[in-house]
């Protein structure tokens, strides 16, 4: 099922996004089903994928020819496609779409072993959120004692003042349970929030409440290129959903849709298993990259814009707040990574804050 996230008191406005958006979100659906890349994406968005994929293969063998999957016909026994790099400095519309076709509907399965490795590598990142007046979150760090999460886990630098980071909340089947480690937040050192895009980052203590420095947990980059990820690839969102222990949701949902054109495209669609709790996730590619920042779940609307439940009945938002199950969520929505580092560049922030987001951007390539 999909996460079954509270209604907040500003959901009015994401409901109205979300009906602008729920009829493509399902024309999508049929279109991933049939393989239809057509449908799906541009060639401006195709060629950005696969530019970005020619690099990474040649850069990092990890990669095992970077995201776009084995064309189907080198599986059985056709003559070998051209190289990505040949794609990504020669291709012609007809070329670019053929291959996003047979990326598609020839998507493999199987994975190199170093895949679950650097899903554990980039899962050392991620931690709960707790403040004292009962909120509860995700977030990771990305930068040094830099932490990201929801402006609506943490909207203000009072609440982050009064909250804390906790890392190694994990279950342990083999070997020593690993020790919890509690930072408080410094929004003093550093704090920026931005409601409309529902993110904000804030400073950690340099070491935890044992003495460990924060910088052990390491970090994840935001990439603000293009071409991560497609409509139709898969998903992955390690969370702490229900205030519990960290799991990871893995390649159980695709991304389906973005939110409009150019320029009106903050946020993307997916499917994924999420929970109350897992606001401030971060939702990766199958290359552990980090594409969103996952916001809430949303619920199936008719034609008019109130909330179904799982049997078609309309229900106020005063009855989904009181039974979050009750509701039939059909979708997951996040803010994207590469529109969240774009306004992160413009902000205007005072002095010494700038000066930390100018070392941010550097040390995310920027």
């Amino acid at each position: 099922m999909f996460g079954e996230s509270s209604v907040a008191d500003d959901y009015g406005a994401d409901l109205n996004r979300w009906m602008q958006t729920q009829g493509r979100f399902h024309q999508s659906v049929a279109s991933i089903a049939r393989c239809d890349i057509k449908a799906l994406e541009s060639t401006v968005r195709l060629r950005s994928a696969i530019k970005r994929a020619a690099k990474d293969s040649a850069m990092n063998p990890w990669v095992h020819k970077a995201a776009l999957p084995r064309p189907r016909s080198t599986r059985k026994g056709g003559n070998p496609k051209p190289s990505l790099s040949a794609y990504a400095d020669r291709a012609s519309v007809a070329s670019l779409r053929k291959l996003g076709e047979e990326a598609l509907i020839g998507q493999a399965d199987y994975k190199p072993v170093e895949f679950f490795e650097r899903g554990l590598h980039v899962a050392d990142s991620v931690g709960r959120i707790n403040s004292a007046i009962g909120k509860s979150g995700t977030g990771f760090l990305v930068g040094e004692g830099i932490l990201m999460t929801n402006h609506h886990v943490i909207g203000s630098p009072e609440e982050g003042g009064i909250s804390a980071l906790t890392m190694n909340l994990e279950e342990n089947i083999f070997g020593a349970v690993k020790p919890q480690e509690e930072f408080k937040l410094n929004p003093d050192a550093f704090f920026y929030t931005d409601a409309e895009l529902d993110v904000t980052l804030v400073a950690t203590s340099k070491r935890s409440a044992r003495g460990t420095e924060v910088t052990t947990f390491g970090y994840l980059p935001l990439i603000r290129a293009e071409g991560k990820i497609l409509r139709g690839w898969n998903v992955n969102i390690i969370q702490h959903p229900n205030e519990g222990n960290k799991v990871v949701s893995f390649r159980n949902g695709v991304l389906v849709e973005i939110e409009g054109p150019q320029g009106q495209d903050e946020y993307c669609y997916y499917t994924a298993d999420t929970g109350k709790g897992s606001s401030g996730s971060p939702v990766f590619n199958d290359s552990w990259e980090v594409v969103a920042l996952h916001h809430h779940a949303l619920p199936k609307l008719d034609a008019e814009g109130h909330v179904l439940d799982r049997q078609g009945t309309r229900i106020t938002p005063a009855e989904a707040l009181a039974d979050p199950s009750r509701v039939d969520w059909v979708a997951n929505e996040g803010t994207r990574v590469s529109r969240i580092v774009a306004a992160f560049e413009t902000a205007d922030l005072p002095m010494p804050f700038a000066t930390v987001r100018d070392e941010l951007l550097k040390l995310w390539g920027k």
